[in-house]
């Protein structure tokens, strides 16, 4: 990272504006084709919905966010509250904070970036796949709010740091995000410290630990309020191809193939930090170690969570996802200086195999929209009084590459769409639950 070629955030020059709309551009085009197929909601968007209903708008969110996550609280409240059951609307405000993410991406890496190389990491960040649930589930908005928060928390340690100001703006910026959603709380911390010295500052050992104060009590809070109590570990045997294998193409062979190439050029340009020896240039290396530090910080929230950072899972990369735009941008930059012939044909293949492994994503979660629908509306025609039993969904779940629409206990979505609290419906786990019910309270789901 060559802090000659950056700059300090402020006034947009001409050139950065068309960057940006640019930028903006792109994340739009991208969202297009889901939104010709017809976002739908699914799963967790049906839980928001039936408190909606059932308790008022002030609780859309569920009677423990408030305490667990009051950014998430408010955000459910403007998307499933105010928006309501408008899934289309929904997925435009989604898109709009993926474009309003992509431009921050942009402005925090021109701070220590070269132009090419920050709008670079911004598109990539778009198209690559390993934050799909971000673009395409509603329920992961408090996500997106936090990632912005947490951004716009870095642009404003930068310019505190420039001028020499205490950085409450900032700290204030990451707390906000932290109680939004509070993956992005150890990246943070450590921003707090690595800003000052990627721009040449000398930390000031007092203000530091005024700063941290504020995140550390946040940590405490929502350790103490979290709704999440799972004593498992998070699957970081996933993280890898979650990011650079397949869980960024459309096949598993072609992941299996990109993680070894992946895997050979990070070990080089990590090699090239650990062993100045090597004629590897420096910038490429400096961005891939920066990139591998993201990733690991981004994780840190989810140890003790046991959720596969894959399909639904993938919203755990809400943070990671911006370390692997840099590694990859360090991969390419290290081709480019290599060969640019090839480099131009390999950036062209990225942007096709991310590009198709969207569309198939595009296909999956549109999939699993319909199916939630098919299984609601079937429900509905079929026992217009609920019956005196459980009602069984099956033979089984239908998952579309780890996609599905609807699964387990789904007695509030079906109450969120018919408005009677009575029903009591399970979608059965497999064939064998689902004979076991009464023939009479089987419902076999739409394919």
């Amino acid at each position: 990272m060559n802090a000659a070629t950056a700059e300090t955030p402020g006034s947009v020059a001409p050139r950065q504006r068309i960057v940006i709309l640019a930028i903006v551009a792109v994340a739009v085009v991208v969202a297009v084709p889901f939104a010709v197929l017809g976002p739908k909601f699914i799963l967790d968007d049906w839980f928001t919905l039936y408190w909606r209903r059932f308790d008022g708008i002030l609780w859309t969110g569920g009677h423990g966010q408030l305490r667990a996550r009051p950014g998430a609280w408010l955000t459910f409240l403007v998307e499933f509250g105010v928006i309501g059951r408008h899934p289309l609307a929904v997925y435009a405000l989604q898109t709009g904070l993926n474009a309003a993410i992509a431009v921050a991406i942009f402005r925090v890496a021109r701070a220590f970036l070269s132009l090419r190389l920050a709008a670079a990491t911004a598109v990539v960040w778009i198209v690559l796949q390993d934050h799909s649930s971000l673009d395409h589930w509603a329920s992961t908005v408090p996500s997106q709010v936090s990632l912005l928060l947490g951004l716009l928390g870095v642009l404003a340690l930068v310019r505190s740091t420039d001028r020499r100001a205490l950085g409450a703006g900032a700290v204030v910026f990451f707390v906000a995000s932290a109680l939004t959603y509070e993956a992005t709380l150890p990246a943070s911390a450590v921003a707090l410290i690595a800003v000052p010295l990627l721009r040449g500052r000398r930390l000031r050992r007092r203000l530091l630990v005024a700063q941290e104060i504020p995140l550390v009590a946040t940590g405490v809070w929502m350790a103490a309020n979290t709704q999440h109590h799972e004593h498992a570990w998070f699957s970081f045997g996933l993280v890898y191809p979650a990011h650079f294998g397949w869980g960024v193409t459309p096949g598993r062979t072609a992941g299996l193939v990109l993680g070894i190439v992946a895997a050979v050029l990070l070990a080089v340009l990590v090699g090239r930090r650990l062993l100045p020896s090597l004629r590897i240039p420096p910038e490429p290396a400096a961005l891939a170690v920066a990139g591998l530090v993201v990733i690991v910080l981004g994780t840190l929230a989810f140890s003790r969570d046991p959720i596969d950072p894959l399909a639904l899972g993938d919203r755990a990369n809400v943070v990671s996802s911006l370390g692997a735009a840099l590694a990859w941008v360090a991969i390419g930059l290290l081709v480019w200086q290599w060969r640019r012939q090839v480099a131009v044909m390999v950036g062209g293949g990225f942007v096709v195999m991310s590009l198709t492994a969207r569309v198939w994503r595009d296909l999956d979660y549109a999939r699993a929209g319909r199916d939630a629908d098919h299984i609601l509306a079937t429900v509905a025609n079929r026992f217009p009084a609920p019956p005196a039993g459980v009602i069984y969904v099956g033979p089984a779940p239908v998952y579309h590459h780890g996609v599905v629409g609807l699964v387990g206990e789904i007695q509030e979505a079906v109450r969120a769409y018919t408005g009677d609290r009575r029903y009591r419906v399970l979608v059965a786990n497999n064939a064998r639950v689902f004979k076991q019910a009464p023939p009479e309270l089987r419902v076999v789901a739409p394919r």
